[in-house]
C-alpha cells in the first residue's frame, strides 16, 4: 500500500492496521529517499577531488626564484583551465 496522506480521514475511528500501513508506507519512502541520498554522495564523494591534482607546494625559496613564479603561474592556469570546463 503507498502512503495516503488523506488517512485516517478526520474524527474516524481508529484502525491499527491502517496505521501499521501507513507507517509502514512513510518507512518505505523514507527508506527510498535514503538510498537515493547515498547514491549521490557517493557520486559526489568521486567527483569532489580530482586524483589528478594536489595541493600546491609551498616549498618555495626565499625570496621566490623565477622557477618556482612559473610553478604557480602554471598551476593557476591549469585550476583556471579545469574550472572552465
Amino acid at each position: 500500500m503507498a502512503f495516503d496522506p488523506t488517512k485516517p480521514a478526520d474524527h474516524a475511528p481508529l484502525s491499527s492496521t491502517e496505521m501499521r500501513a501507513q507507517l509502514t508506507a512513510l518507512k518505505a519512502v523514507i527508506d527510498a529517499q535514503q538510498a537515493q541520498i547515498g547514491a549521490l554522495q557517493a557520486a559526489l564523494n568521486e567527483t569532489a577531488r580530482n586524483p589528478g591534482w594536489s595541493e600546491l607546494d609551498p616549498g618555495f625559496h626565499t625570496p621566490p626564484t623565477f622557477a618556482d613564479l612559473e610553478s604557480v603561474r602554471v598551476y593557476i592556469n591549469n585550476l583556471v583551465a579545469a574550472l572552465a570546463r
